[in-house]
């Protein structure tokens, strides 16, 4: 009796000195425009504003629960960052800059001179529109008015003020850069924003004086807290190269030349070997072998029309295609530079550049890569086989395959009949890279995906996957265009992969994507994430969650628990740095990360007690269910058109996740498909995307401002190509937008054992407002769907008068003004 009195006063929410709590917003909160609340609220029926005036005001709860709450700030007021209650909760700041992560002219690092890029939401809210889509726009300079960035030194700059303050080269909701002025203070910092709109309590509002959260390279658990470091241009660790130490290798007059030039490049890098410059001339250079690139060595070409580099058909053990044609040597920490030159590659190939786990500070720009293994084939017949079997067995792999640190892979030209830029899992890397082997090689101790990093301004042609955005942790890609350019040419993957692990922290921007074609026709999935717990808790005592029954290794890796370690791995097991979510009743949306799993890397060592980042802000009670899975949050999908594709679908597990501004024709549409994928079994499939892995919900997403037009083209036509097809065509044929669960039963109660899936929504606390379609189609939210504002919507040519459909079970959706 005891014990359960304990088990009570731990879980019970009566722990707190309120009853009311506010933990997230649906921000930005535009005057006249409906905003969602997550917390902990009793039956208090109104919302206290204090706007830009100072004014305290009150407005109804249009909407009620326990965990949220849904109400419009008043027409007339000015939009502010506006500080608001609910009945006797905390003071929640409403608008004020989220800041998420950041990204330096070096990476994880900024110089003197650079710049700083922070990501987040509302980091920049135009104050005068009145039109909440008109607030996507990016602006410049003077526009961007008071936002500033606020850096703290940390005791080690020598500046005369405690604060530094910058003002903004180019701002958004999202992202915002700020220029560092070579009197700048080299040194560490606490980074922050301030907001430039006014307040209720009369003075800026900074996001929280904090430090730049993420995944630190050679420490696992994602929420490691570190200042943000800015170097003087003359620091060590900003020289990519010795500029004084340059080698001339002169190319050949012919192609292709009398002997291979192999033996010329190894006596060139070998005289580089402490670093410095290779110069290639105008002309060809033929190889017959891989280049492995020392540290600190940039290859410059002449130009991609004037230099050119040839790789000869090769293959490594048992015929199979060698694993890279160009990457580093390797040392346990390595930069190197490759710019301005061509490369060609007619034979299949496993990677052509391939930027290992040590790899730091690499950059790749003005490159050329055209890797086509049937060039020259006829296309009935290649060496025996059928060519339309060759798609589905040649091992052609990525043209860029990336894992390093502090990367940029700007303005190049990429075309590969693989897929061009790509993460590979651990599970496969021992295979892929035989000199950094998975089980004994220490660089390869704790394989990560790519960290740190910018894709800009490049031309892209792939004929399978075109970016796989596995294990991708702060990153931007923008500003690139994508083609497809083969009947199996697939689109891009956000997710952990099948290893599992954290994907996160991601700025998908203004790209132009086409011509999807293979596969399921997916132009941007997140496929399941799968889950290794899925039930209640025992007991929570600040950050310690003892679940009530053992995790389930089957239930996101192998049955048999028989892969190789998966990345972010330490002392302390494979799950650190994921999540933990209430996904039911009290506290229902709280995410938590995993400083300390319960499962150990042996896979037969299972642990009840998981150690979070901090405490949950509203306790569960004994009605809630957690979901322990890999991380993948807080991405922005902002001004990308799609063109000729599939779906844009978030399929299974993700959170605060925005997609704005975004344009699809002749493509699918857009659909937040959170899943219930059947309760964890011992016997689960190894992919995160099958049955057996628990909830995978998707919820804190917002879909704003997109466009859709030329309805009639489906996503795929299913298994066996036959028509009607299956999944999303069966209702995206009539709505180009839509929110959705999907019927599975699978799965008896957990682990067999005689308990009950309580309710639960696989889509929640969400937002559609201000979409166009453009044809005809309308608005779907369906099975079970459970509080979500849709407003301000515009359909065409709409199935029914309002163009929005809501099925019978669905939840507490407010809808507003749309048709």
């Amino acid at each position: 009796l005891l014990l359960l009195l304990l088990v009570v006063a731990l879980l019970s929410p009566s722990c707190f000195a309120a009853s009311n709590f506010i933990e997230w917003a649906s921000e930005p909160c535009f005057p006249d425009k409906g905003c969602i609340l997550n917390g902990n609220f009793d039956s208090t029926s109104v919302v206290t504003i204090k706007g830009k005036d100072g004014q305290k005001i009150t407005t109804p709860i249009l909407q009620g629960s326990q965990n949220s709450v849904k109400f419009v700030i008043p027409k007339d007021e000015a939009m502010a960052v506006f500080s608001i209650a609910v009945g006797d909760s905390n003071e929640y700041m409403l608008n004020a800059p989220r800041l998420w992560w950041a990204l330096g002219d070096m990476g994880n690092t900024s110089t003197v001179g650079g710049y700083l890029r922070v990501f987040g939401n509302s980091l920049f809210v135009p104050p005068t529109t009145s039109d909440s889509n008109d607030a996507l726009r990016v602006m410049s300079d003077d526009d961007c008015g008071s936002s500033l960035l606020v850096l703290q030194p940390t005791g080690n700059v020598n500046v005369e003020s405690s604060f530094v303050t910058i003002p903004a080269k180019s701002c958004s909701l999202y992202s915002v850069t700020f220029p560092l002025a070579t009197t700048v203070k080299a040194g560490e910092y606490l980074v922050s924003l301030q907001s430039n709109l006014a307040s209720g309590n009369g003075t800026a509002v900074k996001s929280p004086m904090r430090t730049i959260i993420g995944a630190i390279p050679g420490n696992p658990r994602a929420q490691v807290v570190t200042t943000w470091k800015i170097v003087s241009t003359n620091d060590a660790e900003t020289r990519m190269h010795s500029k004084d130490h340059v080698v001339t290798l002169p190319a050949s007059g012919r192609l292709p030349p009398n002997d291979p030039m192999d033996e010329a490049m190894d006596q060139a890098l070998n005289t580089l070997k402490d670093g410095g410059v290779l110069q290639l001339d105008r002309g060809f250079y033929y190889f017959e072998r891989a280049i492995k690139v020392p540290h600190n060595v940039l290859i410059k070409g002449q130009g991609k029309d004037l230099t050119s580099i040839h790789f000869a058909p090769m293959n490594g053990t048992n015929n199979a295609p060698t694993a890279y044609l160009m990457t580093s040597t390797p040392e346990n920490y390595n930069t190197w530079q490759i710019q301005d030159f061509s490369v060609y590659v007619s034979g299949s190939y496993h990677d052509i550049i391939f930027i290992c786990n040590t790899t730091y500070n690499f950059q790749m720009s003005g490159v050329l890569v055209r890797a086509n293994s049937h060039f020259c084939n006829d296309y009935t017949r290649v060496n025996g086989v059928n060519v339309a079997d060759m798609y589905s067995k040649n091992k052609d792999g990525a043209v860029v395959r990336v894992h390093g640190t502090n990367f940029q892979i700007i303005n190049c030209d990429l075309y590969g009949v693989g897929s061009v830029i790509q993460m590979q899992n651990s599970a496969n890397l021992s295979d892929a890279v035989p000199h950094f082997n998975v089980q004994k090689s220490t660089a390869w101790t704790n394989v990560h995906g790519a960290w740190y990093g910018l894709i800009a301004n490049n031309r892209l042609y792939n004929g399978e996957g075109s970016h796989v955005m596995n294990q991708w942790n702060q990153i931007v890609f923008e500003n690139n265009t994508v083609t497809g350019i083969s009947i199996e040419a697939g689109g891009q993957a956000f997710g952990t992969g099948p290893t599992g692990g954290i994907a996160a922290h991601v700025y998908h921007a203004f790209n132009n994507i086409q011509h999807v074609w293979g596969g399921d026709r997916e132009v941007m999935t997140t496929d399941d994430a799968g889950g290794c717990y899925f039930g209640p808790l025992e007991s929570l005592d600040g950050t310690t969650a003892t679940i009530a029954y053992d995790p389930v290794p089957g239930g996101h890796w192998a049955g048999s628990g028989a892969l190789p370690k998966p990345p972010f791995y330490a002392a302390g097991g494979g799950w650190e740095g994921t999540q933990m979510v209430i996904v039911n009743g009290t506290g229902s949306g709280q995410i938590r990360r995993i400083m300390t799993a319960g499962l150990y890397e042996n896979f037969t060592s299972l642990n009840r007690t998981w150690i979070l980042d901090r405490p949950f802000d509203i306790l569960p009670d004994d009605n809630s269910w957690v979901q322990i899975m890999p991380y993948r949050g807080r991405v922005v999908f902002h001004g990308n058109s799609y063109t000729d594709t599939g779906a844009v679908q978030l399929y299974g597990h993700i959170n605060e996740v925005i997609f704005a501004g975004n344009s699809g024709e002749r493509m699918t549409g857009f659909i937040q498909w959170g899943q219930w994928r059947g309760y964890i079994s011992k016997n689960a499939s190894l992919l995160g995307g099958a049955f057996g892995v628990g909830a995978n919900p998707s919820f804190k997403v917002q879909m704003l401002g997109n466009s859709h037009r030329d309805q009639g083209i489906v996503n795929y036509m299913g298994q066996n190509k036959q028509w009607p097809g299956y999944g999303a065509d069966e209702w995206w044929n009539q709505c180009p937008f839509a929110a959705r669960d999907s019927p599975w039963t699978y799965g008896a109660p957990y682990i067999g054992l005689n308990i009950t899936k309580p309710p639960i929504a696989m889509n929640f606390l969400s937002v559609f407002r201000g979409n166009q379609v453009k044809g005809m189609g309308g608005l779907w939210i369906g099975w079970f769907a459970t509080d979500f504002v849709v407003e301000d919507n515009t359909f065409a040519f709409p199935p029914t008068s309002s163009g929005v459909i809501l099925e019978n079970t669905t939840n507490r959706i407010l809808v507003r003004q749309s048709g």
